[in-house]
């Protein structure tokens, strides 16, 4: 009778396991069959070895060069000043000619090609002492005769800004030129005595100053001048580079009067 409990309890439990197995078995997901040409294949001993990955070279930008900064000078001036007899006569009847110096010190801003020059100067601009006859007189007139001038001291103290280009000829030669703008201070005075011309004078005789002698009865008078001034500039030459820091520069130009000299320029 045990034997027979103990059969039946073993047949319960093989139909109750059975069923489950099954269902076990088609739940489990099916094997993918991997194709014949991606299943690896091994080397064979003594064959070629793979060829190495190779890496791409990827072409990085090029960095620019970094910008010059400015640079900070300092600078002199020496001057020869002009201006010829006819230009002033082209507003005058007659008159006389300027010639004289001026001097000056300079502070340079330097960025590239490109100066930025401020200068303050001094310069004798008295011309001549002679006779000067308005437009359009005839010296032969008493109404007419000339004046006597007498400049006493008359200079100008000017401050001006100017813009400076150079351009490459050789490794120690540029070209500079530019302009600017400015102000001048007049100081001194223009002092004026009447003359007395004889009959049949002529604007050409005036050169000689004995030709109408002053009156001496004339009272000196003094002209009227301006305070100030507006300075036009107008520069061309060559820089010379001495050394890195040290160039010297020949130059010619006009500067309410004529010039040509040479300035020096030094950098920090």
């Amino acid at each position: 009778m045990r034997l027979a409990s103990t059969t039946l309890l073993a047949l319960l439990l093989v139909c109750a396991a059975g069923p489950a197995s099954a269902q076990d078995a088609q739940n489990q997901p099916a094997a993918t069959p991997v194709p014949l040409n991606e299943v690896p294949v091994a080397p064979a001993p003594g064959g070629p070895k793979p060829a190495p990955t190779s890496k791409l070279k990827v072409d990085e930008p090029e960095t620019a060069a970094p910008e010059e900064g400015a640079k900070i000078g300092v600078g002199a001036r020496f001057r020869y000043i002009f201006l010829p007899k006819p230009v002033i006569e082209l507003f005058l009847g007659h008159a006389t000619g300027l010639s004289s110096v001026s001097v000056g010190g300079e502070v340079i801003r330097r960025k590239g090609n490109l100066d930025l020059v401020f200068g303050l100067e001094y310069a004798n601009i008295s011309p001549a002492n002679g006779l000067y006859l308005e437009k359009g007189k005839d010296p032969s007139l008493m109404t007419d005769y000339p004046d006597y001038v007498t400049f006493d001291n008359f200079a100008m103290i000017s401050i001006d800004g100017t813009f400076i280009w150079h351009t490459e000829l050789t490794s120690f030669m540029q070209l500079r030129y530019g302009a600017g703008i400015g102000i001048g201070f007049l100081l001194g005075d223009i002092k004026k005595q009447k003359t007395a011309c004889t009959t049949g004078t002529t604007p050409s005789q005036l050169d000689d100053p004995n030709t109408c002698p002053i009156q001496t009865t004339a009272p000196v008078r003094i002209a009227d001048k301006p305070p100030v001034v507006p300075i036009v500039n107008l520069i061309a030459g060559l820089r010379f580079k001495v050394v890195d820091q040290l160039s010297l520069n020949i130059e010619l130009g006009f500067r309410d009067v004529f010039f040509t000299g040479a300035s020096l320029g030094y950098f920090f």
